[in-house]
C-alpha cells in the first residue's frame, strides 16, 4: 500500500493557498454586486426650502428602492431616516 506523506511545509503551503482562494471567493460577490447597484444619474437635488420644509429629488438609472436620511445639521448628528421610496418607469425613475 502506497502511503502519502505530507511534510509540515507542504501542509502550511497548501493551507495558505486554500485560505487565499477561499477568501477571494468570498470577496467576489461583493465586487460583482457593486457594479449592479442603481446609480443616481442626476445626483441629489433640493428646492423650495424654507424654515420648515423642503423638497429633495433624485433619479436612478433603473428601478430601485431609495433610502433617505434628513438632518437639520451638516454633521447629521440628529438624522432622521424616512420611509423608503421605490422608483420605476412609471415615475420616470424619480
Amino acid at each position: 500500500m502506497n502511503k502519502l506523506s505530507l511534510t509540515r511545509r507542504a501542509f502550511v503551503t497548501s493551507a495558505s493557498a486554500f485560505g487565499l482562494v477561499g477568501a477571494s471567493g468570498l470577496a467576489l460577490p461583493y465586487y460583482s454586486r457593486a457594479s449592479q447597484r442603481p446609480a443616481f444619474t442626476h445626483g441629489v437635488q433640493s428646492g423650495d426650502v424654507d424654515a420648515t420644509s423642503g423638497m429633495v429629488w433624485t433619479r436612478t438609472d433603473r428601478p430601485a428602492r431609495v433610502m433617505y436620511e434628513v438632518s437639520t445639521t451638516e454633521s447629521f448628528a440628529d438624522a432622521t431616516r424616512l420611509a423608503p421610496l421605490d422608483t420605476s418607469p412609471a415615475s420616470d425613475y424619480t
